[in-house]
């Protein structure tokens, strides 16, 4: 009996776990790496600190525009479009829509699948940083990052980057704005 009782504790306590140490990706861009190698950019909602300076860290990664492809064409991913669905039925609105106002409602659409797919795979992931923006210089620095080059890590490295100011028209400002706007929320 009490080995039954532990094993449950047990099932709950990972299942606890792996809820805390989600991940809940957010489109906010995308770039040509070389022709034809196109990736669509995230940040991780979950991972937002805001740190005493008042400046922002958050986790990004880039996956590949083909992975995502594939998947959302994929017909046994009924899950992901469904999740996705939902959340369109629900009235979410992905941050990115809410900043380029100029986004219609197919493209809002089509940011959610993307997100869902961020969210339940790691396939064609090509890189992930850690940041920190300080909204009130509009500058940025790369804290750590890693490369990968199908599925393997092809570079590492967790010197910290110097300030640049945020480019504008650029992936970084747009993650600024969204972010910058969440912390005036916070």
């Amino acid at each position: 009996m009490n080995q039954r009782i532990f094993s449950l504790l047990v099932i709950l306590l990972l299942v606890c776990v792996s809820n805390v140490f989600s991940a809940d990706w957010k489109f906010y861009g995308g770039a040509d790496i070389k022709k034809g190698d196109e990736i669509y950019v995230f940040y991780d909602s979950e991972s937002i600190k805001i740190s005493t300076n008042n400046n922002i860290m958050v986790w990004v990664k880039g996956v590949s525009y083909k992975s995502i492809d594939k998947i959302l064409n994929n017909k046994h991913n009924k899950v992901i479009i469904d999740k996705a669905a939902r959340k369109i039925a629900d009235g979410y609105i992905s941050p990115y829509s809410k900043i380029t106002p100029e986004i219609e409602y197919k493209g809002n659409m089509n940011i959610i699948a993307w997100e869902e797919v961020a969210n339940n795979s790691s396939t064609g992931v090509r890189l992930k940083a850690y940041h920190e923006i300080d909204c009130t210089e509009n500058k940025i620095r790369t804290l750590s990052i890693t490369i990968f080059k199908n599925g393997i890590v092809s570079k590492s490295s967790s010197n910290v980057g110097d300030w640049d100011f945020i480019a504008p028209d650029s992936n970084a400002e747009l993650l600024g704005k969204i972010l910058c706007e969440y912390r005036k929320s916070k």
